[in-house]
C-alpha cells in the first residue's frame, strides 16, 4: 500500500525516507525499499513522537511530510516542482480529505471539510512539532494555503471495530479533546457512521480514485527481486534517541561563558548585547525561542548586594541547540534600577525551574534617561541646550533611548502659554492631533472668533483627519480649521520622504502667511521624516515664524533638530523638557530679490 501511494512521488522529490518503527516485518521493509531512497528504523513511541527525529535526518531544502495512511492527490504531486520554487513562503497548508464511504468519494461534511494541515515546509530549525495525539506540525511562518488535498485513508483502511479500539487509545494519550463544534474529537473523525444524519460526500477526481482503489487493492506478493532502491536498515533508533531530539529527554544543564566584561547599562533602558555563550549540557535538543517545548531559557536576576531581588527577566535561545552545542545569546537586558547591583545568570526551564548554578555578576547600573534628562540643568527660560541633550544622549546604549522620558507633560501647557505670549494670527500645523484642538480653542479665544480659519492643517491618515474633525466639530471649532489630506512622497536623493506639496497646497500656505509652525508629522510610518518642514515654510512665510518640533527627543528628530540648528535662516531656543521633547526655534523671513 504505501510504495504504491508514494510511488508517483519518487520520481518528483530528490529524497524520500521511510520511517517504520520496530513493530514492521521484513517484508513491509522490502516493499518500502523499492520506492524510498532511504527507510530508517525506530523504537515505538506511543505518541508521534518520532516526527522531529524523522525531519532531522532530511537534507532537502524543501520538505513533503506524509503519514502512512496519507496519499498525495495527483494535483498536490503535479504542482510540487512550482511550489518549491516560492521564497515569500516557508510553510504550505492544505486540506486533508478523508475518504469514505469507498474509494471514489470524500466527506464534505463537518469536522472533515475543515482539515487543514502543514505538510509542505522549507527545511529549517523552524520545523517544530507537537507532542500529544493529534498535535500536528505547529505554524511559525510565513505561510500560505494551497488547495492541494490529501487524502486520508484511515476510515477505508480499518473496520468500524478497529478504529473504535484506535479511539481508546487515543483518549487515553489525549482525554478531553473536542472538535471547534464541541464534539467528541475522535468519535467524530473516526466513526461517521455513528453521525445522527446522513452525510454528504463528493466524488474524487478520476485520477485520484484510480489511485486510491489501486493502494486499498489487496496485495499482489512480495517485493520484486531486485527492485530495491536502498539497503536494508542498518540500525534501529532507540526510544531514547527519538525523545531527545523531540526534546523529550533529560534537558540537563546549561553552560553560561560570558565573552567579555558586563556590558554598560541604564537603569530603565533596553539593550541587546552578545556577551554570553550558553552551551547544551544535557542530552536532548534544545529548540530555541519562547514558545517552543521543552522551554529551556537564559534567566537573568537582579539583586542588590544583599541579595534582595530588584527583577527577573528571561530570553530565548536564538536556535535550535543539539546536546554539546553552543551560541551566542542576544541578551536583551533592561536593568530596573540605577547604581550598584549583582546579576545573576543561569539556564532556566518553562520559567520554573532553574538549570545549574547561577554565575554572578557585579554591575553598576547607570541612572536611567528619565533621570539623567531631569537632573540637567534647564537655563533661566526653562530651555535645555540642544548641545547638553545631545552630549546625554551619546551616553546611553538604545535606540530612542531618550524618548518618553522627560519630566514634563506632552507639551499642551507650553503651547498654551506661547500662544499667549506671541499672539499669532494663524499657524500651520504639520501632523493632526490633540494638539490641533488646543491651538485651534486658543487662537480663536486669543482673536475673540471661531468662524474665521486661522490653522491649516497637513495630515498623512485619513482615519487621523476623521477623529480630529470629530473634535474639533464637538468643540466648535470646525470653521476655525481647514484639514488637508497629503499622502507621503518618496524619498530623492537627497530629501526624505515628506509629504506630498503640489500648487493648490503651497498657494493655501502662502495665503495663510502662518506666524506659528508646529511640527508633529509626518509620521514615521512609512520612513518619513519631518526634515523638509522648514524648507516648506521658509520659501512662504512673510514675515518671522516661531517653530515647535515635537518629538524632539526621539532619535531621528535629535537629528533633525542638529541640522536646523545649522541654517542661517534659523535661530535656535533649545529644548523645552516635556516627556518627549519640544524643539523652539524661530525661522526668519529672507526677503524675495
Amino acid at each position: 500500500m504505501v510504495a504504491t501511494s508514494l510511488e508517483p512521488l519518487s520520481q518528483v522529490v530528490d529524497e524520500l525516507i521511510i520511517a517504520a518503527d520496530s513493530r514492521v516485518g521484513p517484508e513491509d521493509l522490502a516493499w518500502y525499499a523499492t520506492v524510498a531512497t532511504s527507510v530508517l528504523r525506530f523504537e515505538f513511541v506511543e505518541f508521534p513522537r518520532h516526527w522531529p527525529w524523522l525531519v532531522a535526518q532530511a537534507r532537502g531544502d524543501w520538505m513533503i511530510l506524509l503519514d502512512g495512511d496519507e496519499l498525495p492527490s495527483a494535483a498536490l504531486i503535479d504542482a510540487l516542482p512550482d511550489l518549491v520554487t516560492h521564497r515569500r513562503v516557508q510553510e504550505f497548508c492544505m486540506p486533508i480529505q478523508w475518504v469514505w464511504p469507498d474509494a471514489g468519494h470524500r466527506l464534505r461534511d463537518e469536522p472533515w471539510a475543515s482539515d487543514a494541515r502543514f505538510r509542505l515546509l522549507r527545511n529549517t530549525d523552524s520545523v517544530r512539532f507537537g507532542v500529544g495525539p493529534h498535535s500536528h506540525l505547529v505554524r511559525s511562518g510565513p505561510t500560505a494555503y494551497v488547495d492541494l488535498p490529501v487524502y486520508h485513508l484511515d476510515l477505508l483502511l480499518n473496520t468500524t471495530e478497529e478504529r473504535a479500539q484506535k479511539i481508546l487509545g487515543y483518549q487515553a494519550g489525549r482525554y478531553g479533546l473536542l472538535t471547534p463544534e464541541g464534539l467528541p474529537f475522535n468519535e467524530a473523525f473516526y466513526l461517521p457512521e455513528s453521525a445522527p444524519e446522513p452525510l454528504q460526500t463528493v466524488p474524487l477526481p478520476d485520477t485520484d480514485r484510480d489511485r486510491v482503489a489501486a493502494v486499498l487493492a489487496p496485495p499482489s506478493g512480495t517485493a520484486p527481486a531486485g527492485s530495491a532502491k536502498c539497503g536494508p536498515p542498518d540500525r534501529v533508533a532507540s526510544r531514547e534517541e527519538v525523545n531527545a531530539v523531540a526534546g523529550l529527554g533529560d534537558v540537563g544543564t546549561v553552560g553560561i561563558e560570558p565573552l567579555t566584561p558586563p556590558p554598560t547599562l541604564s537603569a530603565g533602558v533596553t539593550s541587546e548585547v552578545w556577551w554570553l555563550r550558553v552551551r547544551n549540557e544535557g542530552p536532548s535538543t534544545w529548540p530555541g525561542g519562547m514558545d517552543r517545548e521543552p522551554s529551556v531559557r537564559v534567566g537573568f536576576r537582579w539583586e542588590t548586594e544583599r541579595g534582595e531581588l530588584l527583577g527577573e527577566h528571561h530570553v530565548p535561545l536564538p536556535h535550535a541547540l543539539g546536546p554539546g552545542e553552543t551560541a551566542l545569546v542576544p541578551a536583551t537586558l533592561m536593568p530596573p534600577v540605577a547604581g550598584d547591583s549583582i546579576m545573576a545568570v543561569e539556564g532556566v526551564l518553562g520559567h520554573v525551574r532553574w538549570l545549574g548554578e547561577p554565575q554572578h555578576f557585579a554591575v553598576t547600573v547607570g541612572a536611567s534617561a528619565a533621570q539623567r534628562l531631569g537632573a540637567l540643568k534647564p537655563r533661566a527660560d526653562g530651555m535645555l541646550d540642544l548641545a547638553d541633550v545631545w552630549s546625554l544622549r551619546r551616553s546611553i546604549v538604545g535606540r530612542d533611548a531618550l524618548s518618553g522620558n522627560g519630566p514634563g507633560d506632552d507639551g499642551s501647557a507650553r503651547l498654551t502659554e506661547l500662544v499667549a505670549e506671541l499672539r499669532p494670527d494663524t499657524a500651520l500645523v504639520l501632523g493632526a492631533g490633540t494638539h490641533t484642538v488646543t491651538l485651534a480653542s486658543e487662537l480663536a479665544d486669543l482673536h475673540g472668533d471661531h468662524g474665521t480659519r486661522r490653522v491649516v492643517v497637513i495630515e498623512q491618515s485619513p482615519d487621523v483627519i476623521h477623529r480630529v474633525q470629530t473634535k474639533l466639530a464637538e468643540s466648535g471649532l470646525r470653521d476655525v480649521v481647514q484639514v488637508l489630506h497629503r499622502d507621503i512622497a518618496p524619498a530623492d536623493r537627497v530629501r526624505p520622504a515628506f509629504y506630498a506639496t503640489d500648487p493648490a497646497l503651497l498657494a493655501v500656505i502662502k495665503t495663510l502667511q502662518p506666524t506659528l509652525m508646529i511640527v508633529a508629522g509626518p509620521a514615521l510610518d512609512p520612513v518619513a521624516s519631518r526634515l523638509g518642514a522648514l524648507d516648506l515654510l521658509a520659501a512662504l512665510a512673510r514675515s518671522d515664524a516661531h517653530v515647535l518640533l515635537y518629538d524632539a527627543f526621539r532619535d531621528a528628530e535629535l537629528c533633525i533638530a542638529d541640522a536646523w540648528s545649522q541654517r542661517a535662516d534659523v535661530t535656535t531656543h533649545g529644548l523645552r523638557p516635556t516627556r518627549n521633547g519640544l524643539l523652539e526655534l524661530t525661522l526668519h523671513h529672507v526677503p524675495e530679490v
